[in-house]
């Protein structure tokens, strides 16, 4: 069964991905649990899937295949980065590290701040899943639809300078809930605590 390709506005996706990933977001807030709570991280974690997911339906609907060609040509090619990007890609992070060490020495840490403590080391596998989580579960499907998808489809209307400032308004308008989510890293703390 084929269907029909249609034209898709870029500006829709600006509602589809507000109202789409508010829902579960307000749901979230709405339970007046925290981020401890599962429930609460899995209604998170779907509102963050929600930039890729509309990018990906708005894509498989558009009528343009070689723009859907090229945006999964992006995503799961490795030879589109040099051998000098990856270099860069895990030398940064490192050099950084090495930076901070050394200016928190500077600045008269003592060197026992560098031991592994036994807490570390006990939960290992638990810091393992959170710096997964932290670097592929919440940028990784954001930048496949704002990025991958939503940018591009606004660089045909607009220039790149002007869709990235559109992109980074409506991405801060996207971000408002979070600020509501008990425990979420974004919510103000008091001056009490």
């Amino acid at each position: 069964m084929s269907f029909k390709k249609i034209y898709i506005n870029p500006y829709l996706y600006i509602p589809f991905v507000l109202g789409l990933t508010w829902l579960p977001w307000f749901l979230a807030i709405s339970t007046g649990r925290g981020v401890e709570n599962l429930a609460v991280k899995v209604l998170l974690l779907v509102g963050l899937l929600v930039p890729a997911l509309v990018g990906v339906a708005f894509m498989l609907m558009g009528e343009e295949t070689e723009d859907s060609w090229d945006y999964w040509r992006r995503v799961f090619d490795p030879t589109l980065i040099s051998k000098r990007g990856y270099r860069e890609i895990f030398f940064i992070p490192l050099v950084i590290t090495v930076a901070a060490i050394l200016v928190s020495l500077a600045l008269g840490q003592p060197l026992s701040q560098l031991k592994l403590v036994y807490q570390v080391r006990a939960h290992l596998p638990s810091i393992l899943i959170f710096v997964f989580y932290t670097f592929f579960v919440g940028p990784f499907p954001e930048e496949l639809g704002w990025r991958g998808y939503w940018l591009d489809k606004l660089k045909n209307i607009m220039s790149g300078f002007k869709a990235s400032l559109l992109i980074a308004a409506v991405w801060g308008i996207w971000t408002i809930p979070l600020f509501l989510v008990k425990g979420y890293t974004l919510q103000a703390r008091s001056s009490n605590a």
